[in-house]
């Protein structure tokens, strides 16, 4: 079961008063234990607390918020404003969240490789319109009782930066096209030969590979998948992707955080999509911290504060337990994954000694190319 609130150590996700001091102090939750806020001292220094200690499902996206700067756009708006909402658990919700995360990535990914965020976005966006909202497609939403999800309304994205379409949302080339995502591997593979100097995604540094790895997995299914045979494991298989993106980019900003992220994101879609007949997709969390433990401090081109005073306490028991939420998960699994990770840093740390590399800012090695030592 779920810890109380004051039984905080080693879940505590802390961060200096110089740094998030009267920006989230005295926030407060819904009061439903769903997504509670963090509470403010009477000095304004904020204290994180992790959801399995009652911080909030949405914990960990408020604290990698605070490390994103005006290089990734309005990446830190969209999920300081995402993580202050109440959610309720609703299909609805978890989408809204999926787009919002993929538009903050989109940004982050943007200060590194101009353009390929902008593309991101808009294949996240499409992918959820032809999913959810075509009337053709096998797992159509708009039958729900609330009525169809935001996303497939004509005027959903505005509010995120994204363009509004008022077309046919079962006319799959005018949608496609209207958001310029035709090809979309091909079209994501220019931006990446052209940041790698022609040398492809194996050059490039592995924070970087992975993150981009896990888009190029989701263009491919816009690209190749017959749309109309799209299934619950597609869905799954979608929403591990950007959860994986995310994740990843947790690391980046803080060593640790990323697996904060997949627990809660994954534990948000286990209460929404669970009702609906979703296989357990608690499952996948350990193998999604497998993927990203690789993923190191990287300030992607000074779109992350990597280097403030924020931390996170990982020293006691914190080992991203989604157990919480569904009993036929192992309760192992995620201590296992724990050592997995620890043994991941090992390995990375003599692994062309990249962390010392980048504590230095030195180039990591030879296949990295110039615009990522900028980015150092």
């Amino acid at each position: 079961g779920h810890k109380g609130r004051g039984h905080v150590a080693g879940d505590v996700l802390r961060a200096k008063c110089a740094i998030l001091g009267g920006v989230l102090g005295g926030g407060k939750g819904n009061g439903s234990g769903f997504l509670g806020g963090h509470k403010g001292s009477k000095t304004g220094c904020a204290r994180y607390v992790s959801y399995r200690n009652g911080g909030g499902l949405l914990a960990s996206i408020r604290f990698l918020a605070q490390g994103i700067l005006g290089a990734a756009g309005n990446a830190k708006s969209l999920l300081l404003n995402l993580s202050k909402g109440d959610l309720s658990g609703s299909i609805n919700d978890t989408l809204n969240v999926i787009v919002v995360i993929s538009k903050a990535a989109a940004g982050i990914i943007n200060a590194l490789i101009s353009g390929a965020g902008d593309l991101i976005g808009n294949i996240c966006l499409v992918i959820s319109k032809l999913l959810y909202c075509r009337r053709q497609s096998p797992i159509y939403l708009g039958h729900l009782s609330g009525g169809p999800p935001s996303v497939c309304l004509s005027t959903f994205g505005k509010q995120y930066g994204l363009k509004p379409y008022k077309g046919s949302l079962d006319n799959v080339d005018d949608l496609i096209d209207f958001y310029g995502v035709r090809d979309a591997v091909s079209q994501l593979n220019v931006f990446i030969n052209k940041y790698s100097n022609g040398k492809g995604l194996d050059s490039v540094d592995v924070s970087i590979r992975v993150v981009l790895q896990a888009w190029l997995k989701v263009a491919s299914i816009l690209d190749n998948s017959d749309k109309n045979k799209w299934s619950k494991d597609t869905v799954i298989e979608i929403m591990n992707q950007i959860i994986t993106t995310i994740g990843g980019i947790g690391n980046n900003y803080k060593r640790g955080l990323g697996s904060e992220v997949v627990d809660d994101l994954l534990r948000l879609v286990s209460i929404s999509f669970g009702k609906y007949g979703y296989k357990n997709v608690i499952q996948y969390g350990p193998i999604i911290k497998k993927k990203i433990s690789v993923c190191r401090p990287l300030p992607w081109n000074g779109a992350l504060d990597i280097n403030n005073d924020a931390t996170i306490d990982t020293d006691s028991n914190n080992t991203g337990n989604t157990n919480t939420d569904n009993n036929n998960t192992n309760d192992n699994t995620d201590v296992n994954n724990q050592h997995n990770k620890n043994q991941d840093n090992n390995n990375q740390n003599n692994n062309n000694q990249d962390n010392n590399n980048q504590n230095n800012k030195n180039q990591d090695n030879n296949n990295k190319n110039q615009d990522n030592n900028n980015d150092q």
